[in-house]
């Protein structure tokens, strides 16, 4: 299986995190995908703020934006009426999208916005992994101290999970009884 060329500048994006992209490669784009795919937010027509400007007297919209970044290649603008929409621009990176004439809202989303740092971290931690029985040992006078691998590879990874995105759990506790 491939990665979707909708995902390439993610994987990109996830690859320069993790410093991986020289000639070899330590992860697959599908690999990176995968990771990716584990830390989205699926949005269907999702109503897009946007911001009023006055051209020649007249209030005139053209920049709509959603809180989420990181959006996959492929994501939707459509109207009122579930028309696509075609933006002049599209900033997917931080989630916003301009036209050249007015556009009435509402401008509805659909598509994919991904967690970069958690999926990032992931990598970096799966990384760790390979490097966990490393040992350090010493050869001719000099120490060759191989396990740093895995714990700078682990601090970066706690770095990047404090960047992550927050999630929120609900939890039940079944060790009351409910007030009535």
């Amino acid at each position: 299986m491939t990665a979707r060329a909708s995902m390439f500048s993610l994987i990109v994006q996830v690859r320069r995190l993790i410093h991986d992209n020289g000639t070899t490669t330590v992860w697959s784009d599908e690999e990176l995908q995968d990771w990716l795919d584990a830390h989205r937010i699926e949005v269907i027509r999702a109503p897009l703020q946007y911001a009023r400007t006055v051209v020649g007297g007249q209030v005139v919209i053209r920049d709509y934006a959603t809180e989420l970044s990181n959006w996959e290649g492929d994501a939707t603008l459509t109207d009122a009426d579930g028309n696509t929409l075609a933006p002049e621009t599209a900033n997917l990176v931080v989630g916003r999208w301009s036209f050249t004439a007015h556009q009435q809202p509402p401008v509805h989303l659909t598509g994919r916005s991904y967690d970069v740092y958690a999926a990032a971290a992931d990598a970096l931690e799966a990384r760790a992994a390979q490097f966990a029985l490393a040992y350090d040992f010493t050869a001719d006078g000099a120490s060759y101290h191989r396990s740093q691998q895995a714990q700078a590879l682990l601090a970066l990874a706690k770095q990047y999970r404090r960047r992550s995105r927050p999630r929120v759990a609900r939890m039940v506790r079944d060790d009351v009884s409910a007030q009535g």
